[in-house]
Protein backbone atom coordinates (compact mmCIF):
# COMPACT_ATOMS: atom_id res chain seq x y z
CA UNK A 1 0.00 0.00 0.00
CA UNK A 2 1.50 3.33 -1.09
CA UNK A 3 2.14 5.77 1.54
CA UNK A 4 -0.58 8.01 0.72
CA UNK A 5 -3.30 5.43 0.42
CA UNK A 6 -1.85 4.52 4.46
CA UNK A 7 -2.17 8.42 5.51
CA UNK A 8 -5.64 8.49 3.93
CA UNK A 9 -7.01 5.62 6.01
CA UNK A 10 -5.51 6.55 8.80
CA UNK A 11 -7.33 10.17 8.43
CA UNK A 12 -10.67 8.90 7.54
CA UNK A 13 -9.94 6.62 10.76
CA UNK A 14 -9.40 9.34 12.68
CA UNK A 15 -12.48 11.34 11.95
CA UNK A 16 -14.34 8.47 11.93
CA UNK A 17 -17.48 9.76 13.65
CA UNK A 18 -17.33 13.00 11.58
CA UNK A 19 -16.99 11.10 8.46
CA UNK A 20 -19.81 8.93 9.36
CA UNK A 21 -21.99 11.55 10.27
CA UNK A 22 -21.38 13.03 6.81
CA UNK A 23 -22.16 9.59 4.79
CA UNK A 24 -25.00 8.94 6.68
CA UNK A 25 -26.44 12.71 5.26
CA UNK A 26 -25.57 11.35 2.08
CA UNK A 27 -26.84 7.72 2.51
CA UNK A 28 -29.98 9.32 3.55
CA UNK A 29 -30.51 12.55 0.42
CA UNK A 30 -29.91 9.62 -2.06
CA UNK A 31 -32.57 7.05 -0.51
CA UNK A 32 -34.84 10.14 0.24
CA UNK A 33 -33.93 10.89 -3.10
CA UNK A 34 -34.60 7.49 -5.56
CA UNK A 35 -37.42 6.42 -2.89
CA UNK A 36 -39.67 9.87 -3.43
CA UNK A 37 -38.69 9.51 -7.09
CA UNK A 38 -39.01 6.06 -8.00
CA UNK A 39 -42.37 6.10 -6.27
CA UNK A 40 -43.54 9.00 -8.29
CA UNK A 41 -42.41 7.13 -11.80
CA UNK A 42 -43.70 3.92 -10.55
CA UNK A 43 -47.06 5.47 -9.68
CA UNK A 44 -47.43 7.09 -12.65
CA UNK A 45 -46.52 3.84 -15.02
CA UNK A 46 -48.97 1.80 -13.02
CA UNK A 47 -51.39 4.37 -13.97
CA UNK A 48 -50.45 4.87 -17.46
CA UNK A 49 -50.42 1.47 -17.32
CA UNK A 50 -54.07 0.40 -15.90
CA UNK A 51 -55.45 3.39 -17.83
CA UNK A 52 -53.91 1.72 -21.36
CA UNK A 53 -54.47 -2.29 -20.47
CA UNK A 54 -57.92 -1.32 -19.37
CA UNK A 55 -59.08 0.72 -22.25
CA UNK A 56 -60.01 4.26 -19.98
CA UNK A 57 -62.23 6.07 -22.03
CA UNK A 58 -60.97 9.41 -23.54
CA UNK A 59 -64.22 11.19 -23.53
CA UNK A 60 -67.63 10.72 -22.12
CA UNK A 61 -71.05 12.31 -22.91
CA UNK A 62 -73.76 12.10 -20.27
CA UNK A 63 -77.72 12.68 -21.49
CA UNK A 64 -81.15 12.41 -20.24
CA UNK A 65 -81.41 8.71 -21.93
CA UNK A 66 -81.31 7.42 -25.17
CA UNK A 67 -81.64 3.95 -27.13
CA UNK A 68 -78.86 2.04 -26.89
CA UNK A 69 -78.76 2.58 -31.19
CA UNK A 70 -77.48 5.95 -30.23
CA UNK A 71 -73.94 4.99 -29.18
CA UNK A 72 -73.87 3.99 -32.98
CA UNK A 73 -73.58 7.76 -33.96
CA UNK A 74 -70.75 8.63 -31.93
CA UNK A 75 -68.95 5.62 -33.03
CA UNK A 76 -68.92 6.38 -36.54
CA UNK A 77 -67.25 9.51 -36.09
CA UNK A 78 -64.05 9.74 -37.56
CA UNK A 79 -61.21 9.20 -35.65
CA UNK A 80 -63.07 7.33 -32.83
CA UNK A 81 -61.34 3.27 -31.88
CA UNK A 82 -64.26 2.21 -29.79
CA UNK A 83 -67.98 3.40 -27.85
CA UNK A 84 -69.34 1.97 -24.77
CA UNK A 85 -73.11 3.19 -24.96
CA UNK A 86 -74.51 2.13 -20.95
CA UNK A 87 -77.09 3.01 -18.04
CA UNK A 88 -75.80 4.49 -14.94
CA UNK A 89 -78.28 4.66 -12.07
CA UNK A 90 -77.46 5.09 -8.05
CA UNK A 91 -79.33 3.25 -6.01
CA UNK A 92 -79.47 2.66 -2.36
CA UNK A 93 -77.40 0.05 -0.70
CA UNK A 94 -78.65 -2.56 1.99
CA UNK A 95 -75.99 -4.98 3.15
CA UNK A 96 -78.43 -7.69 4.65
CA UNK A 97 -77.48 -8.94 8.01
CA UNK A 98 -76.01 -5.11 9.11
CA UNK A 99 -79.68 -3.58 9.41
CA UNK A 100 -78.60 0.12 9.84
CA UNK A 101 -76.16 0.10 7.12
CA UNK A 102 -78.25 1.78 4.26
CA UNK A 103 -75.45 3.28 1.83
CA UNK A 104 -75.58 5.10 -1.78
CA UNK A 105 -74.56 2.72 -4.78
CA UNK A 106 -74.24 3.26 -8.41
CA UNK A 107 -75.45 0.18 -10.51
CA UNK A 108 -73.65 1.31 -14.16
CA UNK A 109 -74.54 -1.43 -16.61
CA UNK A 110 -71.68 -3.25 -19.05
CA UNK A 111 -72.19 -6.46 -21.46
CA UNK A 112 -72.52 -9.76 -19.97
CA UNK A 113 -71.06 -11.72 -22.95
CA UNK A 114 -67.64 -9.70 -23.66
CA UNK A 115 -65.67 -7.55 -22.06
CA UNK A 116 -66.18 -3.99 -22.39
CA UNK A 117 -64.76 -1.92 -24.98
CA UNK A 118 -63.75 0.49 -23.11
CA UNK A 119 -63.40 1.09 -19.31
CA UNK A 120 -62.59 -2.91 -18.59
CA UNK A 121 -62.53 -4.10 -15.23
CA UNK A 122 -59.47 -6.29 -13.26
CA UNK A 123 -61.01 -8.99 -11.59
CA UNK A 124 -59.29 -9.50 -7.93
CA UNK A 125 -61.50 -11.93 -7.14
CA UNK A 126 -64.48 -14.41 -8.36
CA UNK A 127 -65.09 -14.09 -11.92
CA UNK A 128 -66.63 -11.94 -14.82
CA UNK A 129 -70.59 -11.88 -15.18
CA UNK A 130 -71.80 -15.10 -16.18
CA UNK A 131 -75.12 -14.39 -18.59
CA UNK A 132 -76.67 -11.12 -19.49
CA UNK A 133 -80.04 -12.15 -17.54
CA UNK A 134 -78.01 -13.18 -14.26
CA UNK A 135 -79.44 -10.77 -11.22
CA UNK A 136 -75.33 -10.61 -10.13
CA UNK A 137 -72.84 -7.94 -10.08
CA UNK A 138 -68.73 -7.13 -9.77
CA UNK A 139 -67.96 -4.86 -7.06
CA UNK A 140 -65.39 -2.33 -6.97
CA UNK A 141 -62.76 -3.28 -4.98
CA UNK A 142 -62.95 -0.14 -2.33
CA UNK A 143 -65.87 -1.14 -1.30
CA UNK A 144 -66.01 -4.83 -0.70
CA UNK A 145 -62.88 -4.28 0.82
CA UNK A 146 -63.83 -1.79 3.61
CA UNK A 147 -66.95 -3.78 4.64
CA UNK A 148 -65.53 -7.24 3.95
CA UNK A 149 -67.70 -8.58 0.73
CA UNK A 150 -66.79 -11.66 -0.61
CA UNK A 151 -68.02 -13.18 -3.55
CA UNK A 152 -70.38 -15.36 -3.17
CA UNK A 153 -72.47 -12.91 -0.61
CA UNK A 154 -75.45 -10.52 -2.00
CA UNK A 155 -76.25 -7.43 -1.74
CA UNK A 156 -80.14 -5.61 -1.58
CA UNK A 157 -80.68 -2.49 -3.89
CA UNK A 158 -83.81 -0.47 -3.78
CA UNK A 159 -84.89 2.41 -6.22
CA UNK A 160 -87.80 4.41 -5.89
CA UNK A 161 -90.28 1.46 -4.74
CA UNK A 162 -88.55 -1.37 -5.72
CA UNK A 163 -85.72 -4.19 -4.02
CA UNK A 164 -83.88 -6.55 -5.70
CA UNK A 165 -81.28 -9.08 -4.18
CA UNK A 166 -77.64 -9.45 -6.20
CA UNK A 167 -75.37 -11.75 -5.93
CA UNK A 168 -71.61 -10.79 -6.30
CA UNK A 169 -69.58 -12.49 -8.40
CA UNK A 170 -66.41 -11.03 -8.56
CA UNK A 171 -64.17 -8.21 -6.79
CA UNK A 172 -63.20 -5.77 -9.69
CA UNK A 173 -60.78 -2.91 -10.03
CA UNK A 174 -61.57 -0.19 -12.84
CA UNK A 175 -59.61 2.98 -14.27
CA UNK A 176 -62.53 5.10 -14.00
CA UNK A 177 -62.74 4.77 -10.31
CA UNK A 178 -58.57 3.93 -9.13
CA UNK A 179 -59.54 7.12 -6.82
CA UNK A 180 -63.46 6.59 -5.86
CA UNK A 181 -65.69 8.91 -6.15
CA UNK A 182 -69.11 10.08 -6.64
CA UNK A 183 -68.80 13.21 -8.90
CA UNK A 184 -66.73 16.30 -9.06
CA UNK A 185 -68.71 18.21 -6.69
CA UNK A 186 -68.60 15.31 -4.44
CA UNK A 187 -64.83 14.62 -4.78
CA UNK A 188 -64.05 12.48 -1.20
CA UNK A 189 -63.29 9.20 -1.24
CA UNK A 190 -65.66 7.15 1.42
CA UNK A 191 -66.48 3.40 0.70
CA UNK A 192 -67.64 3.39 4.09
CA UNK A 193 -70.98 5.10 2.23
CA UNK A 194 -70.41 4.71 -1.48
CA UNK A 195 -70.01 1.60 -3.53
CA UNK A 196 -69.84 0.85 -7.28
CA UNK A 197 -71.28 -1.90 -8.71
CA UNK A 198 -71.15 -3.61 -12.50
CA UNK A 199 -73.86 -4.95 -13.80
CA UNK A 200 -75.29 -6.65 -16.68
CA UNK A 201 -77.67 -3.81 -18.79
CA UNK A 202 -79.97 -6.25 -19.61
CA UNK A 203 -80.74 -6.84 -16.15
CA UNK A 204 -80.36 -3.35 -15.07
CA UNK A 205 -82.73 -1.62 -17.50
CA UNK A 206 -85.85 -3.86 -16.76
CA UNK A 207 -84.49 -3.42 -12.73
CA UNK A 208 -84.88 0.74 -12.75
CA UNK A 209 -87.70 0.65 -16.02
CA UNK A 210 -85.29 1.90 -18.40
CA UNK A 211 -85.22 -1.47 -20.68
CA UNK A 212 -83.15 -0.71 -24.16
CA UNK A 213 -82.06 3.12 -23.10
CA UNK A 214 -78.70 4.50 -22.14
CA UNK A 215 -77.77 7.82 -20.92
CA UNK A 216 -73.93 7.75 -20.99
CA UNK A 217 -71.21 7.32 -23.93
CA UNK A 218 -67.58 6.55 -23.63
CA UNK A 219 -64.95 6.59 -26.27
CA UNK A 220 -61.33 6.11 -27.29
CA UNK A 221 -60.20 8.10 -30.08
CA UNK A 222 -56.92 7.24 -31.94
CA UNK A 223 -55.22 10.96 -32.58
CA UNK A 224 -55.53 12.99 -29.28
CA UNK A 225 -55.14 15.95 -31.27
CA UNK A 226 -58.58 16.11 -32.55
CA UNK A 227 -60.83 14.95 -29.34
CA UNK A 228 -61.69 18.75 -28.84
CA UNK A 229 -63.73 18.54 -32.21
CA UNK A 230 -64.37 14.97 -32.05
CA UNK A 231 -66.57 15.58 -28.28
CA UNK A 232 -67.93 18.76 -30.71
CA UNK A 233 -69.47 15.90 -33.16
CA UNK A 234 -70.89 13.53 -30.58
CA UNK A 235 -72.46 16.67 -28.46
CA UNK A 236 -74.02 17.63 -31.79
CA UNK A 237 -75.30 14.12 -32.49
CA UNK A 238 -77.07 13.55 -28.97
CA UNK A 239 -78.46 16.90 -28.64
CA UNK A 240 -81.72 15.25 -28.99
CA UNK A 241 -81.14 13.84 -25.80
CA UNK A 242 -80.30 16.74 -23.86
CA UNK A 243 -76.58 15.91 -24.45
CA UNK A 244 -74.55 17.57 -22.13
CA UNK A 245 -70.82 19.02 -22.61
CA UNK A 246 -68.57 16.48 -23.03
CA UNK A 247 -66.05 15.20 -20.57
CA UNK A 248 -62.21 14.85 -22.09
CA UNK A 249 -60.40 12.03 -20.06
CA UNK A 250 -58.05 14.89 -18.20
CA UNK A 251 -61.19 16.33 -16.43
CA UNK A 252 -62.66 12.87 -15.13
CA UNK A 253 -62.63 13.20 -11.51
CA UNK A 254 -60.67 9.91 -10.57
CA UNK A 255 -58.08 10.67 -13.20
CA UNK A 256 -57.84 14.40 -12.54
CA UNK A 257 -57.60 13.65 -8.62
CA UNK A 258 -54.76 11.13 -8.96
CA UNK A 259 -52.92 13.71 -11.30
CA UNK A 260 -52.52 16.64 -8.98
CA UNK A 261 -51.77 14.35 -6.27
CA UNK A 262 -49.40 13.08 -8.76
CA UNK A 263 -47.61 16.52 -9.64
CA UNK A 264 -47.45 17.24 -6.05
CA UNK A 265 -45.38 13.92 -5.14
CA UNK A 266 -43.16 14.99 -7.73
CA UNK A 267 -42.16 18.40 -6.29
CA UNK A 268 -41.40 16.89 -2.50
CA UNK A 269 -39.33 14.34 -3.81
CA UNK A 270 -37.08 16.46 -4.92
CA UNK A 271 -37.41 18.90 -2.49
CA UNK A 272 -36.34 17.30 0.49
CA UNK A 273 -33.33 15.20 -1.22
CA UNK A 274 -32.07 18.27 -1.92
CA UNK A 275 -31.62 19.16 1.51
CA UNK A 276 -30.00 16.32 2.87
CA UNK A 277 -27.64 16.78 -0.11
CA UNK A 278 -26.74 20.45 0.41
CA UNK A 279 -25.88 20.32 4.27
CA UNK A 280 -23.44 16.37 3.22
CA UNK A 281 -22.32 18.71 0.96
CA UNK A 282 -21.70 21.44 3.12
CA UNK A 283 -20.23 19.27 6.01
CA UNK A 284 -17.92 17.87 3.37
CA UNK A 285 -16.08 21.15 2.38
CA UNK A 286 -15.74 21.91 6.69
CA UNK A 287 -14.65 19.08 7.01
CA UNK A 288 -11.56 19.02 4.40
CA UNK A 289 -11.10 22.36 5.60
CA UNK A 290 -10.37 21.62 9.16
CA UNK A 291 -8.09 18.70 8.26
CA UNK A 292 -6.12 20.48 5.70
CA UNK A 293 -5.55 23.41 8.23
CA UNK A 294 -4.49 20.82 10.61
CA UNK A 295 -1.71 19.34 8.56
CA UNK A 296 -0.40 21.58 6.96
CA UNK A 297 3.07 20.91 8.31
CA UNK A 298 2.37 17.30 6.60
CA UNK A 299 1.33 18.84 3.07
CA UNK A 300 4.72 20.86 3.06
CA UNK A 301 6.70 17.57 3.93
CA UNK A 302 5.00 15.70 1.22
CA UNK A 303 5.68 18.58 -1.35
CA UNK A 304 8.98 19.03 -0.16
CA UNK A 305 9.76 15.50 -1.11
CA UNK A 306 8.65 15.60 -4.63
CA UNK A 307 4.82 14.87 -4.28
CA UNK A 308 2.74 16.87 -7.22
CA UNK A 309 -0.17 18.88 -6.83
CA UNK A 310 -1.86 16.73 -8.88
CA UNK A 311 -1.42 14.11 -6.40
CA UNK A 312 -2.12 16.24 -3.03
CA UNK A 313 -5.40 17.24 -4.65
CA UNK A 314 -6.26 13.65 -5.63
CA UNK A 315 -5.33 13.12 -2.13
CA UNK A 316 -7.98 15.06 -0.45
CA UNK A 317 -10.70 14.49 -2.62
CA UNK A 318 -9.79 10.40 -2.27
CA UNK A 319 -11.75 11.39 1.35
CA UNK A 320 -14.99 12.86 -0.20
CA UNK A 321 -15.09 10.71 -3.05
CA UNK A 322 -14.95 7.79 0.00
CA UNK A 323 -17.39 9.15 1.96
CA UNK A 324 -19.57 10.10 -1.31
CA UNK A 325 -19.85 6.54 -3.42
CA UNK A 326 -19.72 4.36 -0.03
CA UNK A 327 -22.88 6.66 1.45
CA UNK A 328 -24.62 6.95 -2.35
CA UNK A 329 -24.14 3.28 -2.74
CA UNK A 330 -26.40 2.36 0.48
CA UNK A 331 -28.45 5.14 -0.25
CA UNK A 332 -28.89 3.38 -3.54
CA UNK A 333 -30.25 -0.21 -2.06
CA UNK A 334 -31.96 1.55 0.44
CA UNK A 335 -34.14 3.58 -2.37
CA UNK A 336 -35.00 0.84 -4.47
CA UNK A 337 -36.25 -0.95 -1.23
CA UNK A 338 -38.30 1.73 -0.21
CA UNK A 339 -39.63 2.56 -3.48
CA UNK A 340 -40.95 -0.70 -3.94
CA UNK A 341 -42.20 -0.67 -0.26
CA UNK A 342 -44.07 2.71 -0.77
CA UNK A 343 -45.71 1.97 -4.48
CA UNK A 344 -47.00 -1.15 -2.51
CA UNK A 345 -48.35 0.92 0.34
CA UNK A 346 -49.52 4.09 -1.10
CA UNK A 347 -50.82 1.93 -4.05
CA UNK A 348 -52.76 -0.23 -1.35
CA UNK A 349 -55.11 2.88 -0.44
CA UNK A 350 -55.96 3.31 -4.13
CA UNK A 351 -58.20 0.57 -6.21
CA UNK A 352 -54.89 0.50 -8.70
CA UNK A 353 -55.32 -2.67 -10.84
CA UNK A 354 -51.32 -2.77 -12.22
CA UNK A 355 -49.06 -2.17 -9.62
CA UNK A 356 -45.43 -1.58 -11.77
CA UNK A 357 -42.63 -1.47 -8.91
CA UNK A 358 -39.86 -2.08 -10.97
CA UNK A 359 -36.26 -0.92 -10.31
CA UNK A 360 -35.76 2.70 -12.22
CA UNK A 361 -32.12 2.30 -13.39
CA UNK A 362 -31.59 5.39 -14.24
CA UNK A 363 -33.64 7.11 -11.42
CA UNK A 364 -30.46 5.20 -9.31
CA UNK A 365 -27.78 6.01 -11.03
CA UNK A 366 -28.90 9.53 -10.90
CA UNK A 367 -29.17 9.56 -7.36
CA UNK A 368 -25.49 7.51 -7.01
CA UNK A 369 -23.65 10.28 -9.15
CA UNK A 370 -26.05 13.14 -7.27
CA UNK A 371 -24.73 11.92 -4.02
CA UNK A 372 -21.16 11.08 -4.98
CA UNK A 373 -20.30 14.23 -7.12
CA UNK A 374 -22.09 16.40 -4.16
CA UNK A 375 -19.11 15.03 -1.89
CA UNK A 376 -16.55 15.71 -4.70
CA UNK A 377 -17.93 19.10 -5.70
CA UNK A 378 -17.61 19.94 -2.27
CA UNK A 379 -14.25 19.11 -1.70
CA UNK A 380 -12.26 20.83 -4.62
CA UNK A 381 -12.09 24.05 -3.20
CA UNK A 382 -9.75 23.43 -0.06
CA UNK A 383 -8.00 20.91 -1.70
CA UNK A 384 -7.45 22.77 -4.49
CA UNK A 385 -6.61 25.81 -2.09
CA UNK A 386 -4.33 23.02 -0.50
CA UNK A 387 -2.03 22.67 -3.90
CA UNK A 388 -1.08 25.80 -4.24
CA UNK A 389 0.65 26.33 -0.96
CA UNK A 390 4.27 26.08 -2.23
CA UNK A 391 6.31 23.46 0.48
CA UNK A 392 7.67 26.39 2.46
CA UNK A 393 4.77 28.64 2.95
CA UNK A 394 3.06 25.17 4.06
CA UNK A 395 5.85 24.18 6.52
CA UNK A 396 5.96 27.26 7.87
CA UNK A 397 3.05 27.87 10.33
CA UNK A 398 0.41 29.66 9.30
CA UNK A 399 0.36 33.85 10.51
CA UNK A 400 -1.83 34.10 13.88
CA UNK A 401 -4.45 36.38 13.46
CA UNK A 402 -4.62 37.98 16.82
CA UNK A 403 -3.74 41.18 15.76
CA UNK A 404 -6.28 41.33 13.11
CA UNK A 405 -9.16 44.21 13.25
CA UNK A 406 -12.11 43.00 12.72
CA UNK A 407 -14.27 46.04 10.15
CA UNK A 408 -17.84 45.27 12.47
CA UNK A 409 -15.85 45.93 15.54
CA UNK A 410 -16.13 50.06 14.01
CA UNK A 411 -19.47 49.76 13.06
CA UNK A 412 -20.85 48.27 16.19
CA UNK A 413 -19.17 50.77 18.78
CA UNK A 414 -21.31 48.65 21.63
CA UNK A 415 -19.21 45.34 20.92
CA UNK A 416 -16.07 46.78 22.57
CA UNK A 417 -18.13 47.53 25.78
CA UNK A 418 -18.66 43.73 26.15
CA UNK A 419 -16.84 41.36 28.44
CA UNK A 420 -14.08 40.04 26.56
CA UNK A 421 -15.53 36.55 26.97
CA UNK A 422 -18.78 38.24 25.13
CA UNK A 423 -16.28 39.75 22.08
CA UNK A 424 -13.88 36.68 21.88
CA UNK A 425 -16.26 34.54 19.98
CA UNK A 426 -17.97 37.11 17.97
CA UNK A 427 -14.96 38.16 16.59
CA UNK A 428 -13.73 34.41 16.33
CA UNK A 429 -17.12 34.06 14.16
CA UNK A 430 -16.26 37.24 12.12
CA UNK A 431 -12.43 36.07 11.55
CA UNK A 432 -13.57 33.10 9.61
CA UNK A 433 -16.61 34.56 7.45
CA UNK A 434 -17.07 31.50 5.73
CA UNK A 435 -16.66 29.26 7.97
CA UNK A 436 -19.15 30.97 9.46
CA UNK A 437 -21.23 31.54 6.62
CA UNK A 438 -21.60 27.95 6.25
CA UNK A 439 -22.33 26.56 9.51
CA UNK A 440 -24.99 29.42 9.45
CA UNK A 441 -26.04 27.85 5.97
CA UNK A 442 -25.95 23.85 7.59
CA UNK A 443 -27.92 25.05 10.39
CA UNK A 444 -30.72 27.57 8.66
CA UNK A 445 -31.03 24.24 5.58
CA UNK A 446 -31.47 21.40 8.81
CA UNK A 447 -34.09 23.85 10.27
CA UNK A 448 -35.89 24.43 7.29
CA UNK A 449 -36.01 20.82 6.60
CA UNK A 450 -37.42 20.16 10.32
CA UNK A 451 -40.15 23.34 9.41
CA UNK A 452 -41.29 22.06 5.97
CA UNK A 453 -41.91 18.82 7.29
CA UNK A 454 -43.64 19.64 10.88
CA UNK A 455 -45.32 22.78 8.77
CA UNK A 456 -47.30 20.54 6.46
CA UNK A 457 -48.46 18.63 9.49
CA UNK A 458 -49.66 22.01 11.16
CA UNK A 459 -50.94 23.59 7.89
CA UNK A 460 -53.16 20.21 8.21
CA UNK A 461 -53.95 20.46 11.89
CA UNK A 462 -55.12 23.91 12.01
CA UNK A 463 -57.04 23.54 8.83
CA UNK A 464 -59.26 20.36 9.73
CA UNK A 465 -59.42 22.91 13.67
CA UNK A 466 -60.51 25.37 12.11
CA UNK A 467 -63.25 22.89 9.49
CA UNK A 468 -64.35 21.14 12.19
CA UNK A 469 -64.17 23.23 15.15
CA UNK A 470 -64.90 26.84 14.19
CA UNK A 471 -67.30 25.80 11.00
CA UNK A 472 -68.90 22.56 11.44
CA UNK A 473 -69.85 22.48 15.44
CA UNK A 474 -72.76 19.22 14.68
CA UNK A 475 -71.81 16.06 16.50
CA UNK A 476 -73.79 13.43 13.96
CA UNK A 477 -74.61 13.64 9.86
CA UNK A 478 -77.32 11.93 8.52
CA UNK A 479 -77.25 11.82 4.64
CA UNK A 480 -80.71 10.59 2.73
CA UNK A 481 -80.39 9.07 -0.18
CA UNK A 482 -83.49 10.92 -1.86
CA UNK A 483 -84.85 14.91 -0.56
CA UNK A 484 -86.25 14.93 2.51
CA UNK A 485 -88.59 17.94 3.91
CA UNK A 486 -88.35 19.53 6.90
CA UNK A 487 -90.39 17.39 9.34
CA UNK A 488 -87.49 15.12 9.42
CA UNK A 489 -85.73 18.24 11.40
CA UNK A 490 -88.17 18.78 13.62
CA UNK A 491 -88.69 14.80 14.38
CA UNK A 492 -85.08 14.57 15.28
CA UNK A 493 -85.15 17.62 17.60
CA UNK A 494 -87.86 16.31 19.66
CA UNK A 495 -85.71 12.89 20.20
CA UNK A 496 -84.41 13.08 24.27
CA UNK A 497 -80.16 14.69 24.53
CA UNK A 498 -80.93 16.40 21.51
CA UNK A 499 -79.68 20.01 21.19
CA UNK A 500 -80.30 21.26 18.37
CA UNK A 501 -80.75 19.80 14.93
CA UNK A 502 -80.95 21.52 10.89
CA UNK A 503 -81.69 20.55 7.95
CA UNK A 504 -79.29 21.12 4.57
CA UNK A 505 -79.63 21.07 1.19
CA UNK A 506 -76.70 19.53 -0.93
CA UNK A 507 -77.17 19.89 -4.98
CA UNK A 508 -74.61 19.16 -7.72
CA UNK A 509 -74.69 22.01 -10.40
CA UNK A 510 -72.85 23.97 -12.74
CA UNK A 511 -71.72 27.78 -12.80
CA UNK A 512 -71.23 29.79 -15.51
CA UNK A 513 -69.97 33.15 -16.11
CA UNK A 514 -68.93 34.40 -19.54
CA UNK A 515 -66.52 31.42 -21.29
CA UNK A 516 -65.92 29.59 -17.83
CA UNK A 517 -67.96 27.02 -16.55
CA UNK A 518 -67.00 25.13 -13.11
CA UNK A 519 -69.15 22.38 -11.85
CA UNK A 520 -69.59 22.81 -8.05
CA UNK A 521 -71.52 21.82 -5.10
CA UNK A 522 -74.64 24.32 -3.74
CA UNK A 523 -75.34 24.35 -0.40
CA UNK A 524 -78.25 25.59 1.26
CA UNK A 525 -78.33 26.46 4.72
CA UNK A 526 -80.83 27.85 7.22
CA UNK A 527 -79.63 31.91 7.78
CA UNK A 528 -79.19 31.53 11.71
CA UNK A 529 -77.29 28.50 11.10
CA UNK A 530 -75.81 27.49 14.59
CA UNK A 531 -74.06 24.07 13.17
CA UNK A 532 -72.20 25.72 10.30
CA UNK A 533 -70.52 29.47 10.23
CA UNK A 534 -69.54 30.97 7.10
CA UNK A 535 -66.12 32.85 7.63
CA UNK A 536 -65.04 36.17 5.71
CA UNK A 537 -61.27 35.91 4.08
CA UNK A 538 -60.38 38.02 7.29
CA UNK A 539 -62.14 35.62 9.86
CA UNK A 540 -64.92 37.35 10.40
CA UNK A 541 -68.57 35.59 10.33
CA UNK A 542 -70.86 36.00 7.33
CA UNK A 543 -74.10 35.98 7.23
CA UNK A 544 -77.00 34.87 4.93
CA UNK A 545 -79.55 37.38 3.94
CA UNK A 546 -81.04 35.21 1.14
CA UNK A 547 -79.94 37.15 -1.74
CA UNK A 548 -77.49 35.68 -4.18
CA UNK A 549 -74.58 33.36 -3.84
CA UNK A 550 -71.97 33.38 -1.38
CA UNK A 551 -68.58 31.92 -2.94
CA UNK A 552 -65.45 30.37 -1.32
CA UNK A 553 -62.03 32.04 -2.91
CA UNK A 554 -61.16 29.64 -5.21
CA UNK A 555 -63.92 29.15 -6.84
CA UNK A 556 -64.14 33.02 -7.22
CA UNK A 557 -60.97 32.98 -9.00
CA UNK A 558 -62.33 30.24 -11.29
CA UNK A 559 -64.87 32.07 -12.23
CA UNK A 560 -63.14 35.73 -12.04
CA UNK A 561 -66.42 37.51 -10.12
CA UNK A 562 -66.99 40.18 -7.76
CA UNK A 563 -69.52 40.84 -5.38
CA UNK A 564 -72.91 42.49 -7.26
CA UNK A 565 -71.60 40.03 -10.67
CA UNK A 566 -73.80 38.15 -11.73
CA UNK A 567 -73.40 33.68 -12.32
CA UNK A 568 -75.72 31.16 -14.60
CA UNK A 569 -76.70 27.98 -12.27
CA UNK A 570 -77.38 25.18 -13.63
CA UNK A 571 -78.73 22.08 -11.28
CA UNK A 572 -77.40 18.58 -12.55
CA UNK A 573 -79.78 16.46 -14.33
CA UNK A 574 -82.17 13.98 -12.30
CA UNK A 575 -82.39 16.75 -9.30
CA UNK A 576 -85.62 18.06 -10.90
CA UNK A 577 -88.58 17.20 -12.69
CA UNK A 578 -88.29 19.00 -15.57
CA UNK A 579 -84.89 19.77 -17.72
CA UNK A 580 -82.31 21.59 -16.35
CA UNK A 581 -81.63 25.23 -17.47
CA UNK A 582 -79.41 28.03 -16.39
CA UNK A 583 -80.68 30.41 -13.52
CA UNK A 584 -79.15 34.22 -12.91
CA UNK A 585 -78.10 34.49 -9.31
Amino acid sequence: MSVLALKLIRDLWQSRWQHLAVGTMVLLGVAFFDAAYMTYRNLEASYATSYRRLRFEDFSVTFHAAPEQAADRVRRIPGVTAVEGRLVEDVIIELPGRSTKKLVGRLIGVPADRRPAVNDMFVTRGRYLSSRTAREILLESSFAKFHRVDPGDVLDVVRGGGRARLRVAGIVQSPEYVYVVRSKQDIMPFPEAFGVMFISGDVLGPLVGKTGLINEVHGTVVDPARLPAIMREAKRLLAAYGAQDPVPRHDQPSYQLLDQDLQGFRAYSVLFPLLFLSVAGLTVYTLLTRMIHLQRPTIGLLRALGLARRQVVTHYLGAAALVGIAGSAWGTLAGQWLAALTTRWYASFLSVPYVMAIPRWGVMAAGFLIGAGSCLAAGILPARATARMEPVEALRKAAPEAGRVVTLDRLLPGLGRLALVWRLPWRNLLRHPRRTASTLFGVGAAMALIMTAQGLLDSSEAALDLLLRRLIQDDVRVEFATQQDLTVVNRVRSWPGVVWAEGVLELPAELQRGPVTYSALLVGLQPDSRLQRLLAEDGSPVRLDGRGLILGQTLRAKLHVAPGDVVWVTLARGRTEEEPRPHPV
